[in-house]
């Protein structure tokens, strides 16, 4: 899961180029007093007109924590706190976003964002079904239809995991 999570950073940070921003680097460390690190910020990015953002990477949807997150993060790199994700969590977590102030959201639809593994995933879940829906249809239809042996195999075959207790049943 944490190849996923890189990958979405991998996207976001292609996609941040594409709208302008310079990045300046990535899973920045975030120090005080000398060299204490505290947190780490995914991105940190400039603008045309020098702002600098520190930029807190969801997958998700943004809750409270990691509003907070994003907003001591930038505060203490002398930046603007930008989160990109997939919208908020809760009416909680983007009244404390406009609370603060300043703490900006890039909402990203999910179906925009999906990874290729994400992809992939629902696409054979999808396949998954409707092969299943397949089998248990012509199996169905056969059972009403067929002679008595060929009922046993058919039944065999649906309520068995593997082919030995396929032969089980069917006493061979």
């Amino acid at each position: 899961m944490a190849n996923v999570g890189v990958r979405f950073e991998d996207y976001v940070a292609e996609l941040l180029s594409r709208l302008g921003l310079r990045v300046l680097g990535r899973r920045v460390k975030v120090t005080v007093n000398g060299g204490v690190e505290v947190g780490e910020v995914d991105i940190v990015a400039e603008d045309s007109s020098g702002n600098k953002y520190a930029i807190e990477v969801k997958s998700g949807k943004v809750d409270v924590s990691a509003i907070r997150q994003a907003y001591v993060n930038a505060k203490v790199l002398n930046a603007k706190p930008l989160i990109v994700a997939r919208g908020f969590s809760n009416d909680s977590s983007k009244a404390l976003a406009d609370e603060l102030g300043g703490v900006s959201v890039i909402n990203l639809e999910e179906a925009v964002v999906l990874t290729i593994d994400e992809l992939r995933t629902v696409i054979e879940n999808v396949i998954y079904e409707a092969v299943g829906d397949l089998i248990n249809t012509v199996f169905t239809l056969a059972m009403k239809s067929c002679d008595g042996k060929v009922r046993d195999i058919m039944n065999a075959v649906m309520n068995c995991n593997d082919w030995s207790c396929v032969c089980e049943r069917l006493g061979g």
